[in-house]
């Protein structure tokens, strides 16, 4: 789901991240979307508690810039083996905890 910035994200903001692609340290800029886990044909999330929420990245000053892979990212599952390509990096999806509204907190 998209999201509304918060007016007061704060800038220079940072993240050094290590995958199997690459070590490469980003510029997070505002946040963007909101990754929730999700029933399928009514069957239990994987992972319930695994949400991610997803910021507008670059990469920061003096980081090399991506090289595209073609066909390396292979994921598998409800809609068959994909075969995708990296091109270039614009969105950083990172683990989020949710936590209900301070209000709706009493009230459990």
């Amino acid at each position: 789901m998209k999201v509304s910035s918060p007016s007061s994200f704060p800038d220079g903001q940072q993240v050094r991240i290590s995958d199997t692609f690459e070590d490469r340290l980003y510029d997070l800029k505002k946040p963007v979307r909101l990754c929730l886990a999700a029933t399928i044909g009514g069957a239990a999330p994987a992972n319930p508690g695994l949400h991610v929420t997803c910021y507008n990245a670059v990469r920061a000053a003096d980081e090399p810039k991506h090289r595209k892979r073609i066909g390396a990212v292979r994921p598998a599952g409800l809609f068959g083996d994909l075969e995708l390509d990296t091109r270039v990096e614009n969105e950083l999806c990172l683990p989020a905890s949710i936590e209900p509204p301070a209000s709706a907190r009493t009230q459990l």
